[in-house]
């Protein structure tokens, strides 16, 4: 039986430094981005429908909805604290809700490459944390919503500079689609298990692509942090992630019944199970 990993799914804290009014609003919106730090963290998709049973997201995006009701004329501040209600509702899986916030969105006023990514992409973003914790194989129809997406966040990734964490994540979002279609996608004669094939190999290639030789060598050199070792919480997050989707792309494969050459090498020599 196929199997798909479910992976924690952790949301890049979305800072509105650059956003901020005045020293009363930066106060405010100082603990809006505290408080709310912690609710975007905490889903985790391991299991179905575990993230939208919960009901802590209503009151963080409660509050921001008091503070923008203060500030109704600070257009960039606006702009930035909706799009933070929207990632809440998107990764606590309110679909309708976190729709409507995203649509409220105006992407001219947002000032922060992150924020401009996330709202590039979040149809895609809505539908995957809706769907990524269900095992169920994918239908023809999100077959193609899974095409769509795969699609929108490559025209995403493009232009972010190479090591930033919103590469990281969005291109962790991006493997994990990949790995989900491949999963469930007909492996019935071998010139379609052949391109199942090619397909696992060039996603695993090119989420391996975006992280820095530091992040690299650490996943090759380790499993945990090691002692003294000082890293931030996103370093070690990422590279935990590269670890875990190598692992799961090779578990699909063999599951699979397939024997990739995988790309590059060091993926190839990389003893996962040490």
């Amino acid at each position: 039986m196929r199997r798909f990993r479910g992976f924690v799914f952790c949301l890049l804290a979305v800072f509105l430094v650059s956003a901020m009014a005045g020293c009363a609003t930066k106060q405010e919106v100082g603990r809006v981005v505290a408080e709310t730090n912690a609710a975007l963290m905490s889903p985790y998709l391991e299991e179905p429908g575990k993230a939208g049973m919960t009901t802590a997201w209503k009151e963080p995006v409660e509050r921001i909805d008091r503070l923008i009701a203060q500030y109704p004329d600070e257009r960039k501040l606006v702009n930035h604290l909706r799009l933070r209600q929207a990632m809440l509702l998107t990764v606590y899986e309110q679909g309708n809700l976190a729709e409507e916030r995203w649509k409220v969105v105006d992407g001219n006023e947002l000032t922060t490459e992150r924020d401009k990514s996330l709202h590039a992409c979040w149809p895609h973003l809505v539908w995957w944390y809706k769907r990524a914790g269900i095992a169920d194989p994918l239908d023809f129809e999100e077959m193609g919503k899974a095409e769509e997406a795969l699609g929108g966040l490559d025209e995403t990734l493009a232009p972010l500079p190479a090591g930033s964490d919103t590469k990281k994540y969005l291109g962790t979002i991006r493997a994990q689609i990949a790995l989900k279609k491949a999963n469930d996608s007909d492996v019935s004669s071998s010139e379609k298990k052949t391109r199942v094939e090619e397909f696992l190999v060039d996603s695993l290639r090119k989420y391996a692509s975006i992280f820095q030789e530091k992040d690299v060598k650490w996943v090759r050199e380790n499993r945990v942090q090691r002692p003294g070792e000082l890293l931030s919480i996103s370093d070690f997050r990422y590279r935990v992630w590269l670890r875990e989707m190598i692992e799961a792309y090779r578990e699909t494969a063999s599951a699979l019944e397939m024997e990739p050459i995988w790309e590059p090498k060091w993926i190839q020599n990389l003893n996962v199970n040490p």
